[in-house]
């Protein structure tokens, strides 16, 4: 097992603990504003999201309890946000109620234990709303889609996506120059993710963090908010900031079940330009559809 994929691994756990907490805080506030506006889409998509987050990194660290009731609740904001049942009162507090459920599983792994409270009775609850047995069921407006998100290197970006690394403009390259710290480079970081992966759909936000313990992600190709959405994205770039050489880190992005590729590219100044903050281009590596050598 990867150093990465080690639930054992004490910066992974504080990192998921960090996370985790953040999450919740984005369910309560998110819930409570859906009692006041039920049709709050805004609301409704940032609770997707967040209980999206909190699965993924549950599994991630193998708290199994913790990413199985999150996935329950997380099918329910689904259909939720497809708009097939209407919100009641009843179902805001079937929200709440599970929120203190995950709340609850957090605090005793956070002891090193394990939530051992009967939840049958909010399980029921909860698949009750995804039977549509609880709130208001309408007709689904669209068939549901695909799971899968195009690659923004085929030509059919999403809505909202960044462009590729070849396409990103002058002034998206002058930013992420300024941003970078004094004796950082820039580098973007290609990877290819497995579809076969049965955590498919979080591995844009998991490599993310592998990233952060080495570097400053500085944007993501598709945009940061889109990893979160359940949706398989079969490649993602990320541009980092750092003053190590990534290929030491290699071997945390490289993991045998999740990644088929990992390839670096340095961002280099425009020719002809000395200035240190010029714009810029992304220019690939020395070594064709590989790394560049170290």
């Amino acid at each position: 097992m990867s150093d990465y994929l080690d639930p054992t691994n004490e910066e992974l756990l504080k990192d998921f603990f960090v996370e985790a907490e953040a999450q919740i805080e984005v369910l309560e506030g998110n819930i409570l504003v859906l009692e006041n506006d039920p049709s709050n889409g805004d609301a409704i998509d940032e609770l997707f999201r967040a209980a999206h987050t909190l699965k993924g990194g549950a599994g991630t660290v193998q708290m199994n309890e913790l990413a199985e009731f999150t996935h329950l609740v997380e099918d329910c904001l689904d259909i939720i946000r497809e708009g097939k049942i209407r919100i009641q009162e009843s179902t805001v507090d079937t929200l709440l109620i599970a929120t203190d459920v995950i709340k609850a599983m957090l605090e005793e792994r956070r002891h090193g234990k394990i939530y051992a409270e009967d939840v049958s009775k909010i399980e029921k609850d909860l698949k009750d709303i995804l039977s549509g047995s609880s709130g208001v069921a309408v007709a689904s407006p669209t068939p549901a889609g695909s799971n899968v998100a195009p690659d923004p290197g085929q030509g059919s970006p999403s809505a909202g996506s960044a462009s590729s690394p070849g396409e990103l403009s002058e002034y998206e390259l002058l930013e992420l120059r300024e941003a970078a710290q004094g004796g950082e480079t820039l580098y973007a970081v290609r990877i290819l993710f497995r579809e076969d992966n049965p955590m498919n759909t979080v591995g844009g936000i998991h490599l993310f963090s592998v990233l952060k313990s080495f570097s400053t992600v500085l944007k993501t190709t598709p945009d940061f908010d889109a990893l979160y959405q359940d949706m398989f994205h079969p490649v993602v770039t990320y541009y980092i900031a750092t003053s190590v050489d990534p290929e030491l880190h290699r071997r945390k992005l490289e993991i045998s079940d999740v990644t088929e590729k990992v390839e670096f590219s340095e961002v280099l100044a425009a020719p002809g330009d000395s200035s240190s903050q010029a714009r810029g281009q992304v220019e690939r590596a020395a070594v064709p559809g590989s790394s560049f050598s170290g």
